[in-house]
């Protein structure tokens, strides 16, 4: 468990592209960061907004806020078969960083907390994936003093990405995906719906598409939902959705496949009570 303002080194078990860098370990700090290459630094209780920050270790800001230790856990693993499916085929092994029901300082047993992960792949491919923002206090929730992105200024000023600082902008069940490869996948939730069967799919527009497709997808009874895109083959080219999906919801997708060739792809939605497919076609 790290300490208030602490931080671990971690071995990865594998080599992780980061920019410049081919790293085999990472520095897990309890303040929603992760620093890459390097064994020695901190991540401070305060983030810097804009991104790129003050600090030049290169770092992966996940939810970078002051995180406090009464309550909860910083969890790492690694493992040689993922077991969160990777978002694009062939991502390799992963190490999942997860912090579990932090209170924001200065916090006490049975505050709120924020629960969170990042997953880094093989291939470079780094997740976010937010099951829980809110602390409680609508001036902090949801991002809202967060800094999230990721950076190596020490290498060049301009390796830095910044998803957003300061915003309220990673809701419940919120995922980011950063890669290098051309795809983008956004997962909004939205306003309420009134599902009357098991689930609603609507159909993807624009389709035929190039790159980018929207649709979205509801379920009458709260579940873990899958949200996958396979090729003719069956193949599994992309997820773009794992996790808990809440009751009459209605959830917008993004899906950006600039990294795909054209032809015809599925997308599968499937939870507990459902599942359903339909057929997209990209065209370049």
């Amino acid at each position: 468990m790290l300490s208030d303002d602490g931080e671990a080194n971690v071995v990865l078990g594998f080599v992780f592209p980061f920019y410049n860098h081919s790293a085999s370990a990472i520095r897990v700090g309890n303040n929603g960061a992760i620093l890459v290459d390097v064994v020695a630094g901190g991540v401070s209780f305060s983030n810097d907004c804009p991104l790129p920050s003050n600090d030049t270790d290169p770092r992966i800001h996940v939810f970078w806020d002051d995180l406090d230790s009464d309550d909860g856990a910083t969890y790492f693993e690694g493992f040689a078969v993922c077991p969160v499916t990777q978002p694009v085929a062939g991502a390799g092994d992963c190490m999942i960083v997860q912090w579990e029901n932090r209170p924001h300082f200065p916090g006490s047993p049975g505050d709120n907390g924020v629960t969170l992960q990042a997953i880094l792949y093989e291939n470079g491919d780094i997740a976010f994936q937010y099951k829980d923002t809110s602390f409680g206090i609508p001036d902090i929730d949801d991002g809202a003093s967060a800094s999230i992105g990721i950076e190596d200024d020490e290498a060049d000023p301009d390796f830095f990405l910044e998803y957003s600082c300061n915003t309220a902008s990673v809701d419940e069940n919120h995922v980011i995906l950063i890669t290098t490869r051309n795809i983008l996948v956004g997962v909004e939730a939205g306003s309420q719906t009134n599902v009357t069967g098991t689930h609603l799919l609507t159909n993807a527009y624009p389709n035929p598409f190039n790159p980018q497709t929207h649709f979205q997808l509801a379920v009458a009874r709260g579940q873990e939902v899958r949200v996958e895109v396979f090729d003719r083959l069956g193949r599994a080219v992309a997820t773009l959705f794992e996790g808990p999906m809440a009751a009459q919801t209605m959830y917008r997708f993004t899906f950006e496949a600039g990294f795909l060739s054209s032809g015809v792809y599925i997308i599968r939605a499937s939870g507990k009570t459902f599942s359903d497919t339909q057929q997209i076609t990209l065209l370049k």
